[in-house]
């Protein structure tokens, strides 16, 4: 039968844990210590100072994954092009034109859903 390693049980109870500390969330999103401190400093992650401690939940940790997750970041459709062609639109627009809004998005899905008529 297989034993837990020390850093197996540690990363265990960490996973239990309601507050991390700055390099347990950077060992979390697998980036430097500093990479946090610099998104506290910024307002960008949310943090609890306990004493002289500063510790961040678990949760926010996951808003944060949520809010910075991008779908497609080239902003490249998977849509059939108007011109009937199987490329779609926005395939000759460079990545770094901005994406469009979720607004704008949720009105091309709806245009897209919508029943076709034929004329």
């Amino acid at each position: 039968m297989l034993e837990k390693t020390d850093v197996n049980k540690e990363e265990e109870q960490n996973d239990d844990r309601l507050l991390w500390t700055v390099n347990e969330t950077a060992t979390k999103l697998s980036v430097h210590p500093k990479t946090v401190s610099r998104l506290i400093e910024k307002g960008e992650i949310p943090f609890v100072k306990i004493g002289s401690g500063i510790r961040i939940e678990k949760q926010v940790v996951y808003h944060f994954i949520e809010a910075n997750r991008q779908y497609n970041g080239g902003c490249v459709e998977l849509v059939s092009s108007l011109t009937g062609e199987n490329v779609c639109n926005s395939i000759s627009e460079t990545a770094s034109i901005k994406c469009p809004t979720s607004r704008q998005v949720d009105t091309r899905l709806d245009a897209l859903l919508k029943p076709v008529t034929k004329p």
